[in-house]
């Protein structure tokens, strides 16, 4: 029983630092994004904000689908 125990916590701790959490993760990358909207009204780099915003839209995509799968495994 303590071996099972011992596995997973080393389980749970390597999940959190592979993954992290989805929901801060997200938030950071819409952070970032509305900032990015912000410098872009203001006429800063648009070029280089737009490749930025681009590399951000790919990232919260993949975030919202791990958020998908990770739901719908609790729902199991």
């Amino acid at each position: 029983m303590r071996k099972l125990k011992v596995i997973k916590e080393r389980v749970k701790l390597w999940n959190r630092e592979v993954f992290g959490n989805l929901e801060s993760s997200k938030l950071q990358v819409m952070g970032r994004m509305e900032e990015i909207d912000s410098l872009e009204m203001q006429g800063n780099e648009v070029e280089d904000l737009r490749r930025e915003k681009r590399e951000f839209g790919v990232k919260l995509e993949e975030l919202t689908l791990r958020e998908q799968i990770f739901w719908a495994q609790k729902q199991r």
